[in-house]
């Protein structure tokens, strides 16, 4: 069926997984997919595996063109590469969502498998996109590189969501982190602003987790703003 092309026509799939085996290979099968992933209304998460080194980013910017003109946003985007090329995924995914905040996945999730993590200015690229108002991404799982200023990377996306209302999941695997009481004040800020009523009244309510083990770090991240996190998860 996949190539006869009653696999492209099945408008009930909901789910795919993308293994990569070779540049060629997967070069073919994203062209030959290409009609299904834009139009395939039922299409709900697609997981992208490769063992290689790098990641084509061509291969990537190809994938979201196909996304982009779906015209609504999948539900989950999950990347589990290899290594990757300084800043292509993530330069790739900011370039094709640009102006199209309202297609981006709902969940994206990068995974790096070799442990590799991702700088202050890489996380930038994505950081941006969730200061759009048409945004609509609700959960984002990136690997901070463990060397990088996390404080930074606090700073950057506790101002990248300020105006947002739709993120409810921020992962950056802090777990073996170099966040100060700095990093998790900016957090604390976002969350729950208590310079004044209006501050408060207008601090992030949507933002809900800042991923797992938070609170068990070597700074662990204060009572105050796990206790705000739940408020927020409990409406």
């Amino acid at each position: 069926a996949f190539f006869n092309g009653g696999f492209v026509k099945n408008r009930s799939i909901e789910e795919i997984s993308l293994n990569r085996i070779s540049h060629e290979n997967m070069h073919g099968v994203l062209g030959f997919l290409g009609p299904f992933l834009a139009n395939n209304p039922s299409l709900r998460k697609i997981h992208y595996f490769s063992l290689e080194e790098e990641i084509d980013v061509h291969e990537f910017e190809l994938l979201a063109m196909f996304l982009l003109k779906r015209g609504c946003p999948l539900d989950v985007l999950h990347l589990e590469v290899g290594q990757h090329d300084d800043f292509g995924i993530l330069r790739a995914f900011a370039r094709a969502f640009r102006g199209s905040e309202r297609v981006i996945p709902k969940r994206f999730h990068l995974e790096f498998i070799y442990g590799i993590g991702i700088g202050v200015e890489e996380m930038e690229c994505v950081a941006q996109l969730l200061t759009k108002s048409g945004c609509t991404m609700e959960e984002l799982e990136l690997p901070v590189d463990d060397d990088d200023d996390h404080d930074e990377i606090a700073e950057l996306f506790s101002s990248a969501l300020a105006e947002n209302k739709t993120m409810r999941k921020l992962d950056l695997f802090f777990h073996s982190s170099t966040m100060t009481i700095t990093g998790w004040k900016e957090f604390s800020s976002l969350i729950c602003d208590n310079s004044s009523l209006n501050a408060t009244y207008e601090s992030n309510h949507t933002l809900s987790s800042l991923g797992s083990g938070i609170d068990e770090m070597s700074c662990p991240a204060p009572d105050d703003l796990i206790s705000n996190l739940e408020l927020n998860e409990n409406g």
